[in-house]
């Protein structure tokens, strides 16, 4: 008996959900064959972003987040319109970009888009710049990234000095990624350019529940097994003593 529950416990325990994993990504390709529906901003006029007759615009958080209503953004400056999206910030095979101002961090937030509320699977987007000024070419940005659980992992970014050869950064987490932030280590004025954010979904394959913590009801089953278990083992024990008693 004490055998059977012990089995049916362990079986138990392979059947909880395992930690979720967290996958970084160097390259478009890979990223994209992990993830499932997605959206990719390219910062393009065709999606709303209006330069007018010049070669960049600057918006406010607000309106920055409202262009294609799916990222949240907020820019780590004093300056009001500190959003700037433009020609002038990438080669001309890439379009319009995006940066805070060019030298300030950014924040971008994921707790509501078309894949869900409080986060999304993935994130991957083209850096075309992160580097110092040359009268500083203090440390390069990090990334920040924020999970639907509040933890936190903090992911080192190479250097770019050169948009015309950009580097690709990309995540997925089952445990949901809720912001992302971008950041110099010592705050300083580093230029940092990001073009074609992709925000994505889980793929078929990964569905059903967010791997993570167990739920209360299987943490429960397994005291009550274990509570079984015990007791089965200190009463097997007494009769034992008193069969000995009786010898």
């Amino acid at each position: 008996m004490i055998r059977f529950c012990t089995v049916a416990i362990l079986a138990n325990i392979a059947l909880l959900p395992a930690d979720a994993a967290d996958m970084t990504y160097s390259d478009r390709s890979s990223f994209l064959s992990s993830i499932g529906s997605s959206f990719t901003d390219t910062y393009e006029q065709n999606l709303g972003y209006n330069i007018g007759g010049g070669s960049y615009s600057n918006y406010t958080d607000q309106a920055m987040s409202a262009v294609v209503g799916q990222t949240r953004y907020q820019a780590n400056t004093f300056i009001p319109n500190a959003n700037t999206v433009g020609a002038v910030l990438a080669p001309a095979p890439s379009g319009q970009a995006y940066c805070a101002g060019c030298n300030f961090g950014f924040k971008l937030i994921f707790d509501s888009t078309s894949f869900g509320s409080g986060g999304v699977f993935g994130v991957g987007l083209d850096i075309l710049y992160n580097t110092g000024f040359t009268s500083y070419q203090i440390h390069p940005y990090s990334a920040t990234v924020e999970f639907a659980d509040s933890t936190t992992n903090i992911v080192p970014l190479s250097a770019v000095s050169n948009p015309l050869n950009p580097i690709f950064f990309g995540i997925t987490s089952d445990k949901l990624i809720k912001s992302m932030a971008f950041q110099s280590p010592d705050y300083a004025y580093e230029s940092f350019i990001i073009d074609n954010l992709t925000i994505a979904g889980k793929p078929a394959s990964v569905g059903g529940p967010t791997p993570g913590v167990p739920e209360p009801a299987s943490w429960a089953m397994l005291v009550v097994g274990f509570g079984v278990v015990g007791g089965l083992a200190r009463r097997k024990k007494a009769i034992r003593n008193q069969l000995m008693a009786v010898a």
